[in-house]
């Protein structure tokens, strides 16, 4: 019965996460965009390295990373709003992540 419960509760576990992920990827991408110069008023170097860690980590394990400078911010924030949702990042390495893209992000 132990058992039972416990693989009950994994599963509504799984189930509530990967409802989660779409509306994160939603959440993420609908804040604004903000400028290069404002990104780095907000950001340390030191979260902008996490979010290059980030993306290194989740979007590597599907497949080749692009250079954060072969978009720009518009073309990363739709890409985010699609690949977001393959991650189990939480709102702030979400957020962490697009900075650090933003920040490096082709000029427009």
């Amino acid at each position: 019965m132990k058992k039972i419960f416990t693989l009950l509760a994994l599963s509504t576990l799984i189930v509530l996460l990967a409802q989660c992920s779409p509306k994160i990827a939603k959440m993420v991408t609908s804040e604004p965009i903000l400028s290069k110069a404002e990104i780095e008023n907000l950001y340390s170097s030191e979260q902008l390295n996490h979010g290059q860690s980030l993306y290194a980590n989740n979007c590597s394990s599907c497949h080749n990373l692009h250079k954060a400078d072969e978009y720009s911010q518009d073309a990363w924030n739709d890409i985010l709003r699609q690949m977001l949702r393959y991650t189990n990042l939480d709102f702030d390495d979400a957020m962490t992540l697009r900075a650090y893209l933003m920040a490096n992000a082709k000029d427009s």
